[in-house]
Formats: C-alpha cells, structure tokens, sequence
C-alpha cells in the first residue's frame, strides 16, 4: 500500500496559492497544470503502477498516469477517475451500497464485477471482464454491459458494443500485448511508461505489430522494434524519441 503524505498537499496548496497571487499570469499556469490530478487521493506517475485494497475490501489497480478520489459514505462508494485508467474487482459490501465509477462523462455502476475504464479518445472506454454494468452517460440513457463486452461512451452517445479484450489489462502484470496492433496505436500507449515525448512517424505508424513487451523496461521495447521492423529509433536527447523509417 502506497502513502501519499499530507506534506505534499500542503506544499501543492501554497504554490497554487502564489501563482494565484501572482496575478495574470500565476492564473494562466494554474489553468495550464493539472492541480486536480496532484491533489487526487491516489496517482501514479509516468512509471507507475499501484495496486490498492479499499475500505470494504475491493480491488483497485492504477495503470500509469492515472488518478482518482475515493469517496464512500453511508450510501454509496464512489470512485472518481480523473486521468488515466483503472481496473477495479468489486468487493462484497456488507452494508449494500452500490459501488460507482465517475469519470468526466458519466458513470458506471458495478453489480458484482471486475472491468476497467479508461479515459480516451474525449470519453470511457469500459472493458467487462466478469459480473455486469450499467453505463449512465450524463444527457443520454443508460446501458447495461454483459461480462466479456466492451464498450465507449461520452457524455451524449453509446459508441459500438465490443469484445472485451484481456490484453488490455496486461498492464496489471507489467506488460504490453500487441496482436497485429498498428505502430502508431502501440507506441501511444508506451508512451504512458516512460518520461518525456515518444514519437511516430506517420510513414511507419500503420505497420503490424505482435508480441508481448514489458513495461518496466521501455528503452529494451524500443531495441526490440528496431530489430523487428523496418524502424528506427532516433533520439534527439533521452527523453524526445522518434520512431521512423529505416535509411
């Protein structure tokens, strides 16, 4: 279990009042910085990962760059997404409050599950794994999900029901699965494991790839496709990479 100290709230609100004080310009940053996400209950960086047991006994797993609040109260147990993505087994809830997913868009309600959210594409991608949902967009009807289906909504829409795939939380186990996944899609979601700026080239981005990758080490994933695409990795300082095509 992972401490966040009360310190570093502390010294978040006193710099964000400064560049409050500061005027115009201390506003400008302050709209420009994700305060929300600094001051979240939990949050994991760049690289990495955390996994926590809840109050009531749920599993909640932080995939990279994700943060969330935890708000449980007599009458519900809530879980706001912020940023990120999150898997989430429900546990058994001796007082019998629901147990509810917010993100930006709308909500999810649990009912006896495990499924992950992620924030993308300006909605919640939500993947069933076991149990069912509800899905509650903001100004659109709610939806049931069943146990091996995925799908997107926003706050307006339902996108196309889906398989739910099981790769997509490989991240729990410290991996990345690519089957036949364009270029460009993969090294979108390494580059929320590693510092800095990971670039495509738009001339390599639809090449297929396969394999099983792991998180902890990115720079070796990098060697990998190097090795085994027509690609190279061209660094113009440690953290501002470019994938392109091999001279």
């Amino acid at each position: 279990m992972r401490v966040i100290p009360v310190i570093c709230k502390r010294q978040t609100l006193k710099l964000l009042g400064a560049l409050l004080l500061a005027g115009g310009g201390g506003y400008l940053v302050h709209q420009q910085l994700p305060w929300r996400d600094a001051m979240a209950d939990l949050r994991t960086g760049s690289r990495e990962r955390l996994s926590q047991t809840l109050a009531e006994g749920s599993q909640l797993s932080l995939n990279s760059g994700t943060a969330v609040n935890i708000r449980f109260n007599h009458h519900e147990r809530r879980i706001r997404l912020l940023s990120g993505e999150i898997l989430l087994q429900s546990g058994k809830d001796l007082q019998n409050r629901p147990l509810i997913v917010e993100t930006a868009v709308g909500e999810i309600q649990a009912l006896g599950t495990r499924f992950s959210v992620y924030e993308v594409a300006g909605g919640s991608r939500v993947e069933l794994f076991e149990g069912e949902l509800e899905l509650r967009p903001r100004h659109a009807p709610a939806a049931r999900l069943q146990a091996g289906q995925q799908r997107w909504f926003n706050a307006e829409q339902m996108g196309q029901l889906d398989r739910a795939d099981p790769n997509a939380i490989a991240w729990t186990q410290g991996r990345l699965v690519a089957e036949r996944v364009p270029l460009g899609q993969f090294l979108h979601e390494l580059a929320r494991h590693r510092p800095g700026v990971l670039r495509c080239d738009p001339a390599v981005a639809a090449l297929p790839l396969t394999g099983v990758f792991p998180l902890d080490d990115t720079d070796r994933v990098l060697l990998a496709l190097q090795q085994s695409l027509p690609v190279k990795v061209q660094r113009l300082t440690a953290y501002w990479v470019t994938v392109g095509p091999r001279d």
